[in-house]
């Protein structure tokens, strides 16, 4: 039996082959517990993935209804998933093969729909629904789910399940999509499908497909038809049976389409059963907004007092939240139109369900109305804003121009940027675009920035807010999103806290349903009735819609539609048939009653909203002529559409007469969405991603590339022709270079997949396949994936073609392993790359070698001073210029290694400058070798000046930010402080200090900060000075995550505090918010030896 000491194993519930259920007790607190122990002795990456899946889908849907997932344990090879033990029997065994009485049956019924419903609102599919994962407790008549092992996030495109391959009991409950012989995605629908099987099971105690073998089961659930299970249960009412029967339909799209609208039926169902009348169903209606704003006064205040704040101090984060149809939209609108002042700057852009939400387009959409709108001042008001954008960006502004391409009407044309590895690169592009914005962020006037929508944000935009949020004055940031879909763990949430914690001022507004007095005062503004019938109609539709008011609206539109609401010509007022308000009934999913409405649209509209859905952005009439014909009638269709209010139009700033359409409110979106078979989504995104592309080939349009090649790689499987997959591969690369470019590495990554694997078969022969994995892998390690970036270096290394080529991925490698901490594996590909180049390192430090060597060198150097060092030409041959960059790069890790062998490589790489002249790389080798060796181990510190000044003066010359953090630190620490008074050294660290803030190096700010205060401490700067210091520096640590550095700051604080008498005792640095037992001991975890001398030092 299975032993692990942090429990005690009671007993094995069950074995299901590759793995076990054990009931067992947690030694710690005495709670019982289920282990699901995975028996394999040597398990498959599939079952490792199956058990990790369920786990992080457990945490994903944690409610009430599903089993909590406790922990994953490691346990050798194998995993250890902990779970909630919950004392009950499986619904098999509660059945026991018998049909239910179908009271008793509804009741079960209905607790597992709603779960179901609400593990969809989750964004999960269950996948794998059967009697056997779900436990029944008999008393209390309560039911868990669990079997999370095939589960997935919704609107997946691949029936891909992570588990091992379903078992015989499984299959009799798995939808025909779920089989892997159909070519359809796997949704929310599946678990219709197998709740289907399983009320059918309940209701007359037998499966609906019965076969002997799993090959017969999966024939019957995709060819035969579902019987009628009145044929097996003839006292089954008609209209429960036929409710059964839709959820089994062969076809996701003629099922039920969601849990809600399942529930909604089975509802009304029961209500009609309990009458003996038959079930009558509603069919839900359109969409309107109000111009008014009513009932959110109070909310409108608290927007006007964070506006305030952000006129008169730093950032303001106001989060607007509540659930769709609230009011959140309208409720920014109407304090952009009422509450901001003309001279403050409104702009605003919108997360998309159905689209990627990465920051350069949200950015873009934006700022670019912002860029349009100052283009049309007048030419003072223009020469104005150019000298504010040159004065933050100077000869860097092309960074922003990528972003925001409208920006190089204003400056014109702007230099290219030195090339960055892609980390730095980013940090670059993030401390330019926070001087671009702040130029819009100035005092009484600030700048007002509204995302939507911001639970569907892509997870790199939260990065690039919290910059903003730190780094920037006088912004008003407003983000809305859906409470209920959003969890405490979720990047928003994230984002608030962390605000929060760097003392930012963050207003949150809750919005709730509307009260009765304000839906009433709106329906009156709407339509004429008198204040006694307002009331008793808006009394009604409250009630049905909970005040929510979209859905209020919709329901009141509906109820004029089916002339429930009427206007009486005659007297010239609005009435309302109370018996048939009375019976109306509704849906209480806002998605559902949408739906709905849509599908009761005449044909040409609906279709033409389905191709206007499809697109997924606003569009014009005219690009839908030439794409999907004339006869989709779109001038006129479109009309009717806004005329219902579906779609809202907007006229086209670069041209007058031309207009625009989108959808007015994304709940319209979702339920045309859903209307979508997915033949029909495929085949318009298709069109319309042909139809761009060659737009945005010809015109060089970067942004509509991207919508372009984002429709067709979702449409892959309809593209068959080699050519165009080869272009397709060819602009997936051009789009994962840029957005890698620019640091958006989770954005690029999906381009960059997608063109490795368009253009394996056709690069090869060329020899380009190489230069797409290694930009690939790159992305790959980025974004924290790094044994699909350990395979991809590797690959690419083998298809290379050229030296420089392979010599190019072994530096990225060198990088790879020293990020990963892995610095023998980085070492022994530096010296792969060095034998390139006819370099040979030693395997390990070899005393007498480098005495060899060093004296060698020592002998040529005679002839040279540092102004002749500083004076070689730079190096011409191209192969020697990469040799010297992997030599910088190898005698970091050596570093890790043994600093001895650092030294080693730095007499190589000195000796080799010596022969073919200097580069940008070269003041590494300078700097080991003469400011660290020659100054501060053997002690010449008149040749670590010398060499410090020599490796500054490189900086300079040529141009290099990558390095000048680093260098200015070490200068300071091993050279200049021999030399000079310690405030002379602190200059370069706070030169260090800055220029690692704007470089990314955060490791050498982070040591400047450090240097700093112990050197103010040494010096004997007053204590309150260093104090007020600490604390700005702490701020900035904490802003770069600098954990290490921070603990050295704070131990010097403990120091102070001590001289002051604050601490526990003369001989102790404890206090009463100061663990110093606990401090020693986080210092064995601390990486950097320097850390923990100066903890020493200080004490």
């Amino acid at each position: 039996m299975l032993q692990i000491d942090e429990y005690l194993i009671k007993e094995c519930l069950s074995d299901r082959g590759w793995y076990r259920l054990y009931h067992a007790v947690r030694v710690q607190d005495r709670k019982e517990v289920t282990l699901k122990y995975l028996e394999e002795s040597h398990p498959s990456d599939t079952m490792l993935a199956c058990f990790r899946s369920e786990f992080g889908m457990l945490k994903r849907v944690a409610m009430p209804a599903v089993i909590e997932g406790l922990d994953l344990l490691n346990h050798g090879r194998r995993l250890i998933l902990v779970r909630e033990y919950f004392n009950g029997c499986t619904l098999r065994e509660y059945a026991a093969g018998l049909a239910l009485p179908v009271q008793e049956a509804f009741g079960l019924i209905f607790e597992l729909i709603e779960s179901i419903a609400a593990i969809h609102r989750h964004g999960v599919v269950h996948g794998n629904l059967n009697p056997t994962n779900i436990l029944v407790d008999p008393k209390q008549m309560q039911l868990k789910l669990l079997g999370f092992g095939r589960a997935a996030c919704a609107l997946q495109t691949r029936a891909e399940p992570e588990a091992p391959y379903p078992s015989e009991r499984e299959i009799d409950y798995l939808a025909p999509e779920q089989s892997g012989r159909m070519n359809r995605g796997i949704d929310g629908r599946a678990d219709i499908y197998g709740l289907g099987t399983i009320v059918f099971e309940l209701f007359t105690g037998r499966k609906p497909f019965m076969s002997p073998d799993s090959i017969g089961a999966i024939h019957r659930h995709i060819a035969h038809e579902v019987p009628d299970p009145r044929e097996f249960c003839p006292d089954l009412p008609d209209d429960l049976a036929r409710i059964v029967i839709g959820m089994l339909a062969k076809d996701p799209e003629e099922r039920y389409q969601r849990a809600d609208e399942l529930l909604s039926d089975l509802s009304l169902c029961r209500q009609a059963l309990c009458k003996g009348q038959s079930m009558e169903r509603t069919m839900p209606s359109v969409f309107r907004n109000p111009r008014q704003l009513y009932g959110r006064e109070a909310e409108l205040g608290q927007l006007e007092a964070a506006l305030t704040q952000a006129r008169h101090d730093k950032a303001v984060l106001c989060l607007v939240t509540g659930p769709s149809g609230v009011g959140k939209s309208r409720l920014i609108e109407s304090f952009n139109q009422q509450s901001l002042p003309a001279d403050c700057y409104f702009i605003s852009a919108k997360c998309d369900q159905f689209q990627n939400n990465p920051p350069a387009r949200l950015f873009h959409d934006a700022f670019s109305l912002l860029l349009k709108q100052i283009l049309g001042e007048e030419d003072e008001a223009l020469a104005i804003w150019r000298h504010r954008l040159f004065e933050q960006l100077g000869d860097e502004a092309a960074a922003v121009i990528e972003l925001i391409p409208e920006l190089e009407l204003l400056l014109g044309a702007q230099p290219a940027l030195a090339e960055l590895p892609a980390a730095e690169n980013k940090v670059r592009s993030l401390r330019l675009w926070l001087r671009f914005v702040q130029i819009f962020c100035r005092p009484n006037r600030p700048l007002c920035v509204f995302l939507d929508d911001l639970q569907w944000a892509d997870p790199a935009l939260f990065e690039w807010l919290a910059a903003m949020l730190s780094g920037l004055e006088h912004l008003l940031l407003i983000a809305a999103y859906r409470g209920d879909e959003v969890n405490p763990g979720d990047r928003v949430i994230a984002l608030e806290n962390k605000f929060r914690d760097e003392g930012g001022r963050v207003e949150t507004i809750e919005l709730n349903a509307l009260p009765m007095p304000a839906l009433t005062a709106m329906m009156i503004d709407s339509i004429r009735l008198e204040k006694k019938t307002a009331d008793e109609l808006c009394a009604s539709i409250h009630l049905k819609t909970q005040g929510n008011p979209f859905f209020f609206l919709q329901y009141l539109r509906e109820l004029q539609r089916n002339n429930v609401l009427h206007y009486d010509a005659g007297t010239g007022q609005w009435r309302f048939d109370r018996e048939r308000l009375c019976a109306a009934a509704i849906s209480d999913n806002v998605v559902d009653f949408m739906t709905k409405r849509v599908g009761k649209l005449d044909k040409p509209v609906r279709e033409l909203l389905k191709i206007v859905a499809c697109i997924g952005c606003a569009v014009d009439p005219d690009t839908i002529v030439t794409v999907f014909g004339e006869n989709t009638l779109p001038y006129k269709n479109l009309a009717a559409a806004e005329t219902l209010g579906l779609l809202l139009k907007q006229s086209d700033m670069a041209e007058k007469n031309k207009a625009r359409y989108f959808f007015s409110h994304d709940r319209v979106q979702q339920a045309v969405h859903s209307l979508c078979s997915e033949h029909e989504l495929l085949g318009n995104r298709l069109k319309i991603g042909r139809f761009w592309v060659d737009q945005a080939r010809m015109g060089h349009d970067r942004s509509l590339l991207s919508q372009a090649v984002d429709h067709l790689n979702a449409t892959l499987p309809l593209i068959d022709d080699a050519g165009e997959r080869s272009r397709l591969g060819a602009d997936n690369f051009k789009l994962g270079l840029w957005t890698k470019h620019r640091g958006a590495f989770e954005q690029a990554l999906p381009y960059l997949r997608h063109a490795s694997e368009l253009l394996a078969d056709r690069l090869p022969s060329f020899g380009g396949l190489a230069s797409v994995l290694w930009q690939r892998a790159e992305c790959e390690h980025l974004c924290g994936h790094h044994k699909q970036a350990e395979r991809l270096f590797e690959q690419a290394v083998t298809l290379s073609r050229s030296e420089l080529e392979k010599a190019r991925i072994f530096e990225l490698m060198i990088q790879f392993y020293a990020d990963l901490g892995r610095f023998d594996r980085a070492y022994r590909v530096g010296r792969q790359a060095a034998a390139l180049f006819g370099i040979d390192l030693p395997k390990r430090f070899n005393r007498l070698s480098f005495l060899a060597e060093f004296l060698a060198l020592k002998f040529r150097l005679r002839k040279f001073t540092t102004d002749d060092l500083l004076d070689l030409p730079a190096v011409a041959d191209a192969r020697m210029d990469i040799a010297i960059r992997l030599l910088s790069a190898t005698l970091k890790v050596a570093y890790q290694i043994r600093p001895e062998l650092c030294a080693a490589i730095s007499v190589k790489q000195v000796h080799r400058c010596l022969k073919h002249g200097n580069n940008a790389e070269a003041v590494i080798g300078y700097m080991v070798f003469g400011v660290i060796f020659l100054g501060g181990v053997l002690g010449n510190h008149q040749a670590g000046y010398d060499y410090g000044r020599l490796s500054l003066s490189l900086l300079d010359k040529y141009a290099n930010q990558r390095q000048k953090a680093e260098v200015n630190f070490v200068y300071g620490y091993f050279a200049n402080s021999w030399t000079h008074p310690a405030v002379d050294t602190e200059t370069y660290w706070h030169t260090a200090l800055d220029a690692g803030l704007e470089s990314g190096d955060w490791f050498h700010s982070g040591c400047a900060c450090c240097g700093l205060i112990q050197s103010q401490l040494m010096r004997g700067v007053p204590l309150d000075v260093i104090w007020q210091e600490s604390e700005r520096l702490l701020a900035i640590l904490k802003r770069i995550d600098g954990r290490e550095h921070s603990g050295v700051i704070e131990g010097i604080r403990q120091a102070i505090r001590n001289l002051r008498g604050d601490t526990d005792a003369p001989t102790s640095f404890g206090s009463a918010d100061f663990d110093e037992t606990a401090f020693v001991e986080a210092l064995a975890d601390y990486q950097g030896k320097r850390i923990k001398i100066t903890f020493l030092t200080a004490i």
